[in-house]
């Protein structure tokens, strides 16, 4: 049998309605407490009602743990790393609109890859189709992106023209963050 305010739950008592943002929790003493934060998560201002708040696998401020903060040379959090330079890639079908995000305090610094057409690959290892690319898709992308922290890149033949009519078409574009 459980204490007053406690509830019986698998062979155990648990205090009732007891959970917190990113974190596992348990009972200490008739009090619900965090029990331990999420793989990622770190409780970094030490107040349980926002549970574990940080997400220190890509928050510049907490950088893998909490108040380790990226330098100015590197202020990308990218797997609980600081970087000085993060890809970013989207590959929208025709019709669609490339979201790209820069983490933290950075903005796009270059577009190292920008395609309207069928191209191919993956992220890192994009290829352009000849038979089938704008030739302005670099140009259009650096014009709406560079030096922003994030932009939408409308993936349609008013944007780039079409490169190749009657056929499905594809914006991939990879940039890279600092």
């Amino acid at each position: 049998a459980c204490a007053q305010g406690l509830v019986c739950k698998n062979g155990g008592c648990t205090c009732p309605q007891c959970s917190f943002a990113n974190a596992t929790s348990r009972c200490a003493n008739n009090v619900c407490v965090i029990d331990q934060c999420l793989d990622g998560f770190a409780d970094c201002d030490g107040d349980p009602g926002n549970g574990c708040e940080v997400d220190v696998r890509v928050d510049p401020r907490n950088c893998g743990q909490c108040a380790s903060a990226c330098p100015v040379n590197a202020p990308a959090c990218v797997a609980r790393m600081c970087s000085a330079r993060v890809e970013v890639c989207d590959t929208p079908i025709e019709g669609g609109t490339a979201s790209l995000v820069c983490p933290g305090n950075t903005t796009i610094q270059s577009v190292d890859f920008a395609s309207y057409g069928t191209p191919g690959g993956k992220c890192g290892t994009f290829s352009i189709d000849n038979n089938c690319h704008a030739a302005t898709s670099q140009q259009v992308v650096e014009g709406l992106c560079l030096g922003q922290a994030s932009c939408s890149v409308p993936a349609d033949n008013n944007t780039f023209g079409d490169p190749c009519f009657g056929t499905q078409k594809r914006l991939y574009v990879q940039v890279s963050c600092g």
